[in-house]
């Protein structure tokens, strides 16, 4: 985001000093403000903020400080294997959103197009096929989302009218006692 900005306005931070003293102008709450205070201190000559570094060498070392870098692969990571568990639709919602967004497939609110597919791959098969089955199948992951919060909810209706007209209710497990085998004499 920064960088954008740097270049939309490429005349004014025309140098790597300017540019750096900018994005540090921004660091100023928590651990970033830490780090910015001394990376000043360690660039300070006679009072007056001279950094040594290119814009690139201070993106690097920031990537390094903060561990962005490894942040964002793990979100990547994370975000390819997720998977939705039956019960667990709004949990796997929120994941989905938030590794997307840490991995940096949503930007500033643009969805990327393949985030739909990759939505349905990690839902579970029953609601995939009611999803992908359809006469007109949405195609875009907000349509998908409502569509899957629907069809999950009709699913568990469907369980608890079941249960009502059987009579079926849960039995508790029968309680058994444990005794650890270092105890246990004959």
């Amino acid at each position: 985001m920064v960088e954008n900005y740097l270049l939309a306005n490429a005349q004014r931070f025309s140098t790597d000093q300017l540019a750096i003293l900018f994005a540090i102008s921004y660091m100023t709450e928590g651990r970033a403000a830490d780090w910015a205070s001394h990376y000043i201190n360690m660039h300070q000559t006679d009072g007056k903020f001279l950094p040594t570094n290119t814009w690139v060498e201070f993106k690097k070392l920031l990537e390094k400080s903060f561990d962005i870098r490894k942040a964002k692969e793990k979100a990547q990571t994370d975000f390819a294997v997720l998977k939705h568990k039956p019960g667990h639709l709004e949990e796997y919602i929120l994941n989905f959103r938030m590794l997307a967004q840490q991995a940096g497939f949503i930007l500033q609110g643009v969805e990327n197009p393949t985030l739909s597919v990759d939505f349905l791959k990690g839902l579970h098969p029953m609601l995939r096929v009611k999803i992908t089955q359809q006469k007109n199948p949405p195609t875009k992951l907000e349509e998908i989302i409502d569509n899957a919060r629907s069809f999950d909810q009709l699913h568990y209706q469907s369980i608890q009218w079941k249960d009502r007209i059987t009579g079926w209710t849960p039995r508790p497990a029968p309680h058994t006692t444990f005794m650890p085998c270092s105890t246990f004499t004959p």
